[in-house]
């Protein structure tokens, strides 16, 4: 059977902000201070799957910048981190009230990158929520809000601030998108599609899991549906031996059952078709032959027995035995079934003396009513008497033990009939008589 082969493939190029992360949580914050050249633009993301936090800071080129976390004030104590002091990367710092903020002695925080564009500055760094450092902020692993303070300066040299204020970040989860289902693949038995990188034919949901810029988890779901081929069962073919049939375009002359396949097109699947083909057994034409009755070997449906010499029916000659009434050749017709065979002639010879005075066997009298006398001018005695009907249907036998000299026809019908003794020595001896 030929097999359509469809290739769906799959492009997920864009997929990052899905579904809730399986083992931690991510909350991000972003927040705009001020306007213009002294904007600072701040975005926070805790990641409480990996315990790293990640800062975007962006600030004036020109000048100091920073925040301090968990305070409303300028108060001595802050936990603060300052951003382009003498154009460097941004480091942790203690706010020290109305006095300069002191630079920590120990740092925690990783540089990643700085960038300048347009007469702003923009820092990405990190640092862990909980650095085990006491002057340091420990960041809460699903936080929801957390106050700020901020300010930048008149240079890029740390000293007394140009502008400050006090605000909050309120935090949002970016990851609780509802799990992502990709559109229904539909393929025929036998054909696959590459789903996520392996190629599936069996019917099912499939799932995949991408990781975001931010470290979500993005999970998307494919559905495979495999529809079966259409099968049409055909009706039966059957043939006689010897006969064959086209099926499919192919003459077939083995019994089995045959297929062939009409391709589908787009949606559609193929089409199996398939025929039962038998081949019926030969018949079997061969005739016994016992004395002058003729017994065809194969049980059929019906039977014809035919003159060889005229090649015409001989009415009333439709059983599987015939006894004919003259010397001749004869043959059957056999059907079973849808099939038909014939045999081949056979010739019978009967003595002309059997039928006539010398015949040894008389019977009396003839035409007969209800009782047929018998007379037997041999040395050996008659074992068994059949009585057979022109067609050659068996109405009356029996075997004979001891002498008889008389057999009741009385319920015989009408009609004339042949007499077919057998002696001891296995003699046969035909008599026609007459029923009336």
């Amino acid at each position: 059977m030929l097999m359509k082969t469809k290739l769906f493939i799959i492009t997920l190029f864009t997929l990052f902000y899905f579904n809730q992360l399986s083992f931690g949580q991510i909350n991000q914050a972003t927040k705009t201070i001020g306007t213009g050249t002294n904007q600072i633009d701040l975005s926070i993301v805790v990641n409480s799957q990996t315990g790293v936090v990640q800062f975007t800071m962006t600030g004036p080129a020109t000048k100091w910048f920073g925040i301090g976390f968990a305070a409303t004030s300028m108060s001595s104590g802050s936990y603060g981190i300052l951003a382009n002091v003498g154009a460097g990367n941004p480091q942790e710092y203690m706010i020290q009230g109305q006095t300069t903020p002191s630079l920590q002695s120990n740092q925690n925080l990783t540089n990643i990158s700085s960038s300048t564009a347009g007469g702003r500055k923009t820092y990405i760094f990190s640092r862990a929520l909980s650095t085990g450092d006491a002057n340091d902020y420990s960041f809460p692993l699903n936080p929801t809000s957390i106050n700020i303070i901020w300010a930048y300066g008149n240079s890029t040299s740390l000293a007394y601030h140009s502008s400050r204020g006090v605000t909050s970040l309120v935090f949002t989860n970016p990851c609780n998108l509802p799990v992502t289902n990709l559109g229904l693949i539909n393929i025929c038995t036998g054909d696959s599609a590459l789903i996520f990188g392996v190629y599936q034919h069996q019917a099912g949901n499939y799932t995949d899991t991408l990781t975001s810029q931010l470290g979500c988890d993005s999970i998307i779901t494919q559905q495979l549906v495999v529809s079966q081929d259409i099968n049409f069962q055909l009706p039966d073919v059957s043939v006689c031996h010897g006969d064959s049939a086209l099926i499919f375009g192919v003459y077939q002359k083995s019994s089995g059952i045959f297929y062939d396949t009409i391709s589908g097109s787009g949606s559609t699947c193929d089409s199996i078709l398939s025929v039962n083909f038998t081949v019926q057994q030969s018949l079997d034409t061969t005739v016994s032959v016992s004395g002058s009755t003729l017994t065809c070997n194969q049980t059929a449906d019906s039977y014809q027995w035919f003159d060889c010499s005229t090649n015409l029916p001989i009415s009333g000659a439709t059983q599987a035995s015939f006894v004919p009434s003259q010397t001749g050749s004869y043959m059957a017709m056999i059907t079973l079934g849808n099939c038909s065979a014939s045999t081949a002639c056979q010739a019978v010879v009967i003595n002309s003396m059997s039928l006539a005075t010398m015949n040894p066997v008389k019977v009396w009298p003839n035409p007969v009513k209800d009782v047929i006398n018998i007379s037997f001018n041999q040395n050996s005695s008659i074992r068994r008497f059949e009585i057979v009907d022109l067609s050659g249907k068996t109405i009356l036998k029996s075997e004979i033990s001891g002498a008889i000299n008389a057999i009741n026809i009385s319920d015989l019908a009408n009609g004339l009939y042949i007499l077919n003794l057998e002696d001891e020595a296995q003699n046969r001896y035909f008599v026609k008589f007459i029923k009336q």
